[in-house]
């Protein structure tokens, strides 16, 4: 259930009388899946006046969807939006058979990429030798004039389009959906990869320093087929929708034959970017 209460602030010269607010759900498509209006009233000067509640079931809503909730005071120039994202229950985490997840690089994971196998690697802060830290700050935030103080990034760059994110909706930039998954997490550092290596996810540095940051990237390691993410996918799942259908949505995607990464990586230059010690 979807479940909002409507609030609104009003300054304008007079009362408003015998007001009628509509609100509907839309998807990016323009598909409308709920609408309605809230009761008649007058709205009067002041702010945080209650308009009426929104109850809406998105329960058969069958893929990952980004919704948008619109509310207008008819006949009027006053209206709002807000992003929503609706996620299954409990999407598929666990990892097929064809591919092993891990935190760290170690010898079973660099076994598998010699064999010509596929690896999850989602390294935690510990693993990544780098102090970038996530953020969605403005360039009025810049680490330029915070002297260096974190977050040190201002968003993300991603392609929509990817099949890697075909389960996990998202626009070309950062939105809210990407904070929890994001938030106290690294960066990896990708400036000694090859410059034709495209990370799925880019991370969006100051103008200046301007470095190579990846939040997801994927590469041929050996024989085998990796893909890197930050994010923290691992985690209290049961508690993160978010992170819980990220993770559904690589793994669904390393499940495909879709999944054949072009750039070679050799391990040394690999572990530059991810450092795992070895036990």
């Amino acid at each position: 259930m979807f479940e909002a209460e409507a609030l609104i602030a009003h300054f304008g010269p007079t009362t408003r009388t015998n007001a009628t607010v509509t609100w509907r759900i839309d998807d990016a498509d323009g598909t409308t899946y709920a609408s309605g209006s809230l009761p008649t009233q007058d709205i009067p000067i002041g702010s945080g006046i209650a308009l009426g509640r929104i109850e809406v079931a998105l329960s058969e809503i069958p893929t990952p969807k980004h919704l948008v909730l619109h509310l207008k005071v008819e006949d009027s120039p006053y209206k709002n939006q807000w992003s929503l994202w609706v996620y299954p229950v409990a999407p598929e985490i666990e990892a097929p058979p064809n591919v092993h997840v891990t935190e760290k690089l170690d010898d079973i994971a660099v076994e598998i990429l010699q064999r010509g196998g596929s690896v999850l690697l989602l390294p935690t802060n510990e693993s990544i030798p780098n102090d970038v830290a996530f953020g969605f700050t403005t360039p009025f935030w810049s680490t330029a004039w915070t002297s260096g103080q974190p977050p040190h990034t201002m968003g993300l760059l991603c392609d929509p389009a990817h099949p890697a994110l075909a389960r996990f909706p998202t626009s070309f930039h950062s939105s809210w959906q990407w904070w929890e998954v994001t938030h106290g997490r690294k960066c990896l550092l990708i400036d000694s990869l090859p410059n034709e290596l495209e990370p799925i996810v880019t991370v969006i540095d100051d103008w200046f320093t301007n470095r190579r940051l990846a939040l997801a990237f994927e590469a041929r390691v050996d024989a085998g087929r990796l893909l890197v993410c930050s994010a923290d996918l691992h985690t209290d799942l049961e508690q993160r929708p978010v992170a819980r259908q990220l993770r559904s949505s690589l793994l669904s995607y390393m499940r495909q034959p879709a999944f054949a990464p072009t750039t070679q990586l050799d391990l040394m230059t690999l572990r530059c970017v991810v450092d795992t010690p070895q036990a």
